[in-house]
C-alpha cells in the first residue's frame, strides 16, 4: 500500500503479511511501488549462479535495490522460513507474500 501526502513530496509504504499484520512501515520520497514483475526481475539479477536461493548478502543487495535496506534482519528472519540460511524462491515469491 502506498499513501501519498497531496501537499507533500512523501509516501509512506505500509507492507502487509498474507495474514493482513502490517509488515513494514516506511518513509521516503516520492516511488513507484516494485511489482511482482520487477521484484521477480531483481530476484533473477541477485540469483546470479540460477541455484533458486539468495544468502542474506544477496538479499540484502535485493532489498537495497527495491528500497527496502533497512527491513534486512527483519525480513530475511521472516522470509527464511526453513532458517537454512537462505531466501529460495519460493520463500520470496509474490504468493508467499
Amino acid at each position: 500500500f502506498f499513501v501519498r501526502f497531496e501537499n507533500a513530496p512523501m509516501e509512506f509504504r505500509i507492507l502487509l503479511a498474507q495474514d493482513g499484520i502490517v509488515e513494514s512501515i516506511g518513509a521516503g520520497t516520492p516511488s513507484t511501488p516494485a511489482g511482482d514483475a520487477e521484484r521477480m526481475a531483481e530476484w533473477r539479477v541477485q540469483d546470479a549462479d540460477g541455484d533458486g536461493k539468495l544468502d542474506k548478502a544477496a538479499y540484502g543487495r535485493l532489498l537495497t535495490n527495491l528500497g527496502f535496506a533497512a527491513e534486512l534482519d527483519r525480513l530475511f528472519a521472516q522470509r527464511d522460513t526453513d532458517k537454512d540460511g537462505f531466501i529460495t524462491q519460493a520463500e520470496f515469491a509474490p504468493a508467499a507474500q
